[in-house]
């Protein structure tokens, strides 16, 4: 990441600590800012739109995904983990795009992208984040 001062800035979220971002945070200090956004949360992602009031986006790039039940057949999943999966992977995201659209640029790419991570130890699915 090469920047020059006044020439843009990131904000990187996550739903809670992360080393990674601590990191490039350290590298990067006056570049790169972290928040905390649950994009589940309504509450959460307006929250983080208050915070930064005032300020414009060049881009928004929105990456949420989580699987449940996914060695299932329809008639054997949940109800409970199929609706889980649509607020992550369909809803949020777009009430995401909705809620920072106006101050989005006159030239700015809003991208949504739904991935899964890579099945954990404990067989769950990590829950979705968010880059700003």
């Amino acid at each position: 990441m090469n920047t020059v001062p006044g020439t843009g800035q990131v904000i990187a979220t996550s739903r809670g600590r992360s080393a990674g971002l601590d990191k490039l945070v350290e590298r990067y200090p006056t570049a790169l800012e972290i928040a905390s956004v649950d994009t589940v949360d309504l509450t959460s992602v307006r929250a983080l739109r208050r915070r930064i009031e005032g300020r414009r986006l060049d881009a928004l790039f929105v990456n949420a995904g989580i699987c449940r039940a996914n060695e299932s057949t329809p008639s054997e999943v949940e109800e409970k983990d199929f609706l889980d999966m649509m607020l992550t992977n369909a809803l949020s995201p777009m009430r995401v795009v909705e809620v920072f659209h106006d101050i989005a640029c006159s030239r700015s790419l809003f991208a949504v992208g739904s991935s899964l991570d890579r099945l954990q130890a404990n067989n769950h699915y990590r829950r979705p984040r968010v880059n700003i």
